[in-house]
């Protein structure tokens, strides 16, 4: 196992290459805009005050520009994220959506035929909120558990890439790798900021005709809240402050904590600067 830059990793015709769906942003940003146009011209078209639909559309009109780079950098660049081949397979730990992030940061995984122990596919749902939110949005992962722990470099370098320090340079916190086990490093194949192509089913497809050790069955993991252990509870609530999701975390830890918005907030934010000092 080996982190490098992206600038490293040889690229193969022959390679299997997973990428980022532009689909699902470039329908959120469509959805913004034409909400923000809305706004902007309900007062022309049906009278009413012009201040009105400024204050509401004009905010959505700014966003969605904010969003057009994206949306169109991930139409034109071959950008990927999985690159797979017979004798080893290469992952990026950093979405498109946050491409802006210093070059220089080593952030793809370099893993060895033999380092793969197995290759698990699993959808995930946490219940037991009395909201929606991101963290109980069920998504799909594919794990390649590992035939030794996944080294403290891979570590530092996905915690780099979610700190919330730096997410004026990053894009709706997009997160593709997660460990969820020491031995374990999980691809976000689906999930509320991302999704990637090919499918999962045509993934594993390819997997196996490579050679790779393939668990065909999805797995399905539902996670009750109230079942999981307190450290497990608050590491989950960590992974939120760390990847950006500070209303989120605000939500868990009153569930757990208990206490009003004014308090959980503040027991967030002294965690958030805890995570970046």
């Amino acid at each position: 196992m080996r982190l490098v830059l992206a600038s490293a990793v040889r690229e193969h015709d022959s390679d299997f290459v997973a990428r980022e769906s532009a689909w699902r942003l470039s329908a959120a940003w469509i959805a913004i805009a034409l909400v923000g146009l809305a706004w902007c011209l309900v007062p022309l078209v049906r009278g009413g005050p012009l201040w009105f639909g400024l204050v509401f559309g004009l905010p959505c009109v700014a966003f969605a520009a904010w969003m057009a780079r994206s949306v169109v950098r991930l139409w034109r660049s071959s950008w990927w994220i999985l690159r797979v081949r017979r004798d080893g397979l290469a992952l990026r730990l950093r979405s498109q959506l946050n491409s802006d992030l210093p070059d220089e940061w080593a952030n793809v995984v370099l893993l060895e035929r033999q380092d793969v122990r197995r290759v698990v596919a699993e959808r995930v749902d946490l219940r037991g909120l009395s909201h929606e939110s991101a963290v109980n949005t069920p998504r799909v992962r594919l794990s390649f558990e590992l035939t030794s722990p996944v080294r403290a470099e891979v570590r530092r370098s996905l915690e780099r890439e979610l700190d919330p320090g730096i997410r004026g340079r990053t894009h709706l916190r997009a997160a593709v790798a997660t460990i969820e086990r020491e031995d374990s490093l999980s691809v976000s194949w689906s999930g509320p900021s991302l999704r990637l192509e090919p499918s999962l089913r045509a993934t594993l497809r390819e997997l196996e005709r490579l050679g790779y050790p393939v668990e065909r069955e999805l797995k399905r993991t539902t996670l009750e809240w109230s079942r999981l252990d307190r450290a497990e509870r608050e590491r989950r609530i960590d992974e939120l402050v760390r990847s950006g999701d500070m209303l989120g975390a605000i939500r868990l830890w009153r569930l757990e904590h208990g206490g009003g918005l004014a308090e959980a907030k503040a027991a967030v934010e002294r965690r958030d600067k805890r995570n970046a000092a």
